[in-house]
């Protein structure tokens, strides 16, 4: 018997502690590049299990195990089963039902690809990346407004905590680090700095959104208690080199300081005619007119007609009147809708936690009256031609 390329496959996996996992399951492996003058790493492995056509693992004595070679590009040395020497193109001494590739790290950051050759015939290539030291931070803010009791606010932890669910569950920022050659660098720490301590803290904050790390990192920020409505400050969000001396800083980022809602404004930018698309806007203030903070409302929507609307829940289509929870921060949340399919007067009335009420009423025209209108003007207008031909015609004669 024979191996199958139908049914044999390779496997690729970080080795323990020494890389990290940045996608799903064993794929999208991150590993240190490691020094030029330390010694070696072994951050991955590569497990190759050959199968015959009956989908049934090759065995002695009847099964005939093909020969099998590897090839490096980019950074990275490979050994094959510990049999052979370190290199970067090798071929198994010692034919077995399921040889392992070891992968080391060689001092050089990049893109690693392994190509593997069975039986001459280029079978199947595998890849891992080698991160370097980090030189760039990109973060992008999820929240904006804390409240004045202060305390901390927004999420600073893993994924499976920051869901998005409530504010709490929302990070503050994200923070992504990367190398000089883009590739994500995980197990970092940071460090919020505030440019007005008595509005937010200077605090230690920040987490892999996954256990193993992915070069990816919710944060928090820290208001301070007993803060102003109205007050902001800026906050860097920054990381020590190996150093000690030098950080790696993002961009800062406005914070706000706000009381609980007590008023709404609610406005609407409408499509003229029947069927097109247009928003409406939620805006809450607190007591002292500034943007309340960011927090979770029950948000109740009606219309006297008909429309669908992307405040409604998924199951929902087309609605007169939802009601759901939704988090509006940085002051106001935008959703869409489309007109009714008749021309009408609509009239859109919300409520905001049983409390705070708006209302708008707009003229929706009719698409089809709309296209009578147009067909008529041209008939006028082809009419108007003629006439003038005819007037024309008659000076000549």
């Amino acid at each position: 018997k024979k191996w199958s390329n139908r049914y044999s496959t390779a496997t690729i996996a970080k080795n323990g502690a020494q890389a990290t996992v940045a996608g799903s399951g064993q794929t999208d492996i991150l590993a240190p590049k490691g020094s030029l003058n330390a010694a070696a790493i072994k951050v991955a492995s590569i497990t190759m299990d050959f199968e015959d056509d009956a989908d049934t693992n090759l065995s002695t004595p009847t099964g005939e195990y093909p020969a099998v070679r590897a090839v490096v590009s980019g950074p990275g040395n490979i050994q094959f089963n510990g049999e052979n020497a370190v290199g970067r193109d090798i071929t198994l001494v010692t034919k077995a039902q399921a040889p392992v590739i070891d992968i080391f790290n060689d001092g050089t950051a990049g893109t690693s690809t392994i190509s593997i050759y069975v039986d001459g015939v280029l079978w199947t290539t595998k890849s891992l990346k080698f991160y370097g030291t980090v030189t760039a931070l990109a973060v992008t803010q999820g929240l904006y407004v804390a409240s004045t009791t202060g305390g901390t606010w927004g999420c600073g932890s893993d994924d499976t905590t920051c869901d998005g669910s409530t504010v709490a569950k929302t990070p503050a920022a994200v923070i992504s680090a990367t190398d000089a050659l883009g590739t994500p660098v995980p197990f970092l720490s940071f460090s919020a700095v505030s440019s007005d301590t008595t509005v937010y803290a200077s605090s230690t904050t920040a987490a892999e959104t996954e256990a193993t790390g992915t070069g990816s990192y919710n944060a928090n920020v820290v208001a301070v208690g007993a803060g102003t409505s109205g007050k902001t400050a800026t906050v860097t969000y920054r990381t020590l080199l190996a150093d000690g001396v030098t950080y790696v800083s993002a961009a800062p980022l406005t914070y706000a300081i706000g009381g609980a809602a007590s008023a709404i404004k609610f406005s609407v930018e409408a499509a003229e005619k029947a069927g097109l698309k247009g928003t409406f806007t939620l805006s809450k203030t607190d007591a002292s007119g500034n943007k309340a903070y960011d927090a979770i409302h029950s948000v109740a929507f009606k219309s006297n007609v008909a429309v669908t609307a992307s405040i409604f829940p998924a199951s929902s289509n087309t609605q007169t009147n939802s009601s759901s929870n939704q988090m509006i921060i940085n002051g106001s949340k935008t959703w869409d809708f489309f007109n009714p399919l008749v021309a009408s007067s609509v009239t859109f009335d919300v409520t905001v936690d049983s409390l705070l009420t708006g209302s708008q009423t707009f003229a929706v025209g009719s698409a089809s009256q709309d296209a009578l209108d147009a067909a008529n003007e041209a008939t006028d207008a082809a009419n108007a031609a003629t006439d003038a031909a005819n007037a024309a015609a008659e000076a000549a004669d």
